[in-house]
Order: C-alpha cells, then sequence, then structure tokens
C-alpha cells in the first residue's frame, strides 16, 4: 500500500500548522506609525516651550484686502500677494515663528531643560 498524494498533502500542512509561530511583534497599522512618528518629531516653540502642531498665521486684514478689490484691480493682487508671501507657521500660545523640530539640537536643549 502506497501513500496517496492527498495524504502526502495533508502532512505538509500539518507540518507547516506545528511551526512556532514568529517572534516579530505584529505591525502596527501605517496611519498609527506615520502618527506616532509625526508626534514624536513635534516643533517645540523657543519662547514659550510649547510643543505640539504649530499654527497657520496670515498677516494683514481680510477686510482691507476685500476693499482693496473692490478699490481696483492693481491693489488688489499687490495685496493679496503680500498676505499670501506673508504666511507663516507659528506657536498657537505666543503666535513666535520660531518653532524647531524637537529632535534638533535646539529642540533637544528646551525639552530636556
Amino acid at each position: 500500500m502506497g501513500i496517496s498524494g492527498a495524504e502526502i498533502q495533508r502532512q505538509n500542512n500539518k507540518k507547516k500548522s506545528a511551526q512556532p509561530p514568529s517572534k516579530q511583534p505584529p505591525k502596527k497599522p501605517f496611519k498609527q506609525r506615520y502618527k506616532e512618528a509625526a508626534a514624536a518629531n513635534q516643533p517645540v516653540c523657543v519662547n514659550c516651550g510649547y510643543q505640539g502642531k504649530p499654527k497657520l498665521y496670515t498677516k494683514g486684514s481680510i477686510f482691507i484686502e476685500i476693499i482693496a478689490w473692490l478699490m481696483f484691480l492693481l491693489p488688489g493682487v499687490i495685496y493679496s500677494l503680500w498676505r499670501h508671501a506673508s504666511r507663516y507657521k507659528g506657536c498657537p500660545q505666543c503666535s513666535a515663528q520660531n518653532m524647531v523640530p524637537s529632535s534638533s539640537p535646539v529642540g533637544r536643549k528646551l525639552l530636556n531643560g
């Protein structure tokens, strides 16, 4: 009596399932890994010490921009270009422009005291 092909496959499947699971921890989803990496390198404010996501600030006034557009085309264009060119990401607490990454030497010095 010989062993059939189906029996050999069943034996091989049993051998494969009997192997111990790998010792590596399960991988986290990409979004979670990305969020953790981004949180680990959040900017630090040099003025007040705030650590977190910076806020986008735009200089000037939207009211003045609308008035400039209504008056004449050229002043509106110039004022709009200036406002959009002067945007910056700053500290939400003190509005300072000088936020540094926490992984930089200055950021590490601020965080470690």
